[in-house]
C-alpha cells in the first residue's frame, strides 16, 4: 500500500498491513467487561520490600538478597531441606550430631521473631535473611506495553512474579486516534 501524503509518500508493505489489520481485528475483541475500550497492557512484576512487622503482609526467607520462601512454614521448610543436605555431606561424626541438635532447634521454632533470632544467632547460614515484607506489582525497566491480550498472557505467563495490568487509553488523545485507526482498520479487515 502506497499512501501520498502532503508530497511526502510512504510505502506499507503486505506484512506491515496484515499486521495493521490482525492487531486491529485483536482490538476489537478485547473484553470490555471490566473497561472499556480502548486500553493497553503493561506486565508487571511482584518486588518484595522490607518493611516494619506492623506494615507487612508475610515473613520472606532471603538467601544472598534473593527470595527463597514465604512464610514461617515454607521458610523453615526450606531450611530443614539445606540442614538435610548438609547431614547427607557431613564429614565426621561431630558435624552431623551439630547439625541433628540444630535441626531439633529449628523444628521446636514456632514463630516469625524466634525464626528471625534463629538464623540471625547462627554464623554457618549467615547468607540468609528472614524479615518481615511487603509486596507490590511494578513495572520494571524492560517495561512491557502492548494492545495484544494474548502477547501479555503469554509474557507474564513466564513465572509467577508476573502479571498483566489493563490501562485505558482513551484519556489519552494522541493513543485514542492511534487506536481509532486501529479499529478502523480491524473493522474493515473484518469484512
Amino acid at each position: 500500500m502506497t499512501q501520498d501524503n502532503e508530497g511526502f509518500s510512504f510505502y506499507l508493505s503486505d506484512e506491515d498491513t496484515k499486521f495493521l489489520m490482525d492487531l486491529g481485528k485483536e482490538m476489537l475483541n478485547q473484553d470490555t467487561r471490566d473497561t472499556a475500550q480502548p486500553y493497553g497492557l503493561t506486565v508487571q512484576k511482584k518486588e518484595t520490600i522490607i518493611t516494619d512487622e506492623e506494615f507487612a503482609d508475610n515473613w520472606t526467607l532471603f538467601s544472598e538478597g534473593d527470595v527463597v520462601a514465604e512464610g514461617l512454614k515454607q521458610a523453615k521448610a526450606y531450611l530443614i531441606d539445606e540442614m538435610h543436605e548438609n547431614l547427607i555431606g557431613a564429614d565426621s561424626d561431630t558435624q552431623r550430631l551439630e547439625l541433628i541438635k540444630e535441626l531439633g532447634i529449628l523444628l521446636n521454632v514456632n514463630d516469625n521473631d524466634d525464626l528471625q533470632n534463629y538464623i540471625r544467632d547462627r554464623e554457618k547460614i549467615n547468607d540468609y535473611s528472614y524479615y518481615p515484607t511487603t509486596q507490590r506489582w511494578v513495572v520494571d525497566e524492560r517495561m512491557v506495553f502492548t494492545f495484544s491480550d494474548h502477547e501479555a498472557r503469554e509474557y507474564a505467563g513466564r513465572g509467577e512474579n508476573h502479571r498483566t495490568y489493563g490501562v485505558y487509553l482513551g484519556r489519552s488523545p494522541i493513543m485514542s486516534r492511534l487506536c481509532e485507526i486501529l479499529l478502523k482498520i480491524g473493522e474493515q479487515a473484518k469484512g
